[in-house]
């Protein structure tokens, strides 16, 4: 504004009740236009309080989880009720593979022999079932879906399954243990 201008306007004369109500609507319109931007004191105490109150619903949260884990590796009871949880139930798995499969297949009326787990070179699961190789070679394929199943249910995919017939060992003969032999096994002990 120009000089003259200002000065024009300042010599205008207002009544002091509509002074004061331009000073109060001026200072309304900054207040709501603060409070928008969250800056305004009762804005910043409302905010401040849901940020206290998430934190403590967070914390919370956190702390009953952490119990109710730490519950489950100290009681049983709460072990086996955590396993029947998704995804948690992994971390409580208590019987070992092996034990699950051979109760499946005996249940199932398979000659389980013995089963195993090998983890040289890649992951393998190795079952051995009693009786002919025609009878074996006949229900290889139900075995190999069945423990295909236990494995999927814990989510153990990266392992083979090799079928096989048991072949007990026969009682043969030991060869003669020669004389400097059983020298040096008397010397060892």
């Amino acid at each position: 504004m120009s000089n003259k201008f200002k000065h024009e306007l300042e010599k205008i004369e207002i009544p002091k009740e509509l002074h004061n109500r331009v000073k109060i609507g001026v200072e309304k319109a900054k207040a709501e236009t603060s409070a928008a931007d969250g800056y305004h004191e009762l804005g910043k105490i409302k905010k401040s309080w849901y940020t206290r109150k998430i934190t403590y619903i967070c914390a919370a949260v956190v702390l009953f989880f952490g119990l109710f884990i730490g519950s489950a590796f100290v009681s049983p009871v709460m072990a086996k009720m955590v396993s029947k949880l998704p995804y948690l139930g992994q971390l409580f798995e208590s019987e070992p593979i092996t034990s699950e499969i051979v109760e499946e297949l005996e249940e199932m009326d398979y000659p389980i022999m013995g089963v195993g787990v090998s983890y040289q070179g890649k992951k393998e699961i190795w079952i051995r079932i009693e009786g002919s190789q025609d009878y074996v070679d006949g229900i290889k394929e139900d075995v190999e879906k069945s423990v295909h199943d236990i494995l999927g249910s814990r989510n153990y995919d990266a392992y083979t399954i090799k079928v096989s017939r048991y072949e007990p060992i026969e009682n043969k003969e030991m060869p003669e243990v020669s004389e400097r032999d059983k020298a040096e096994k008397r010397s060892l002990k």
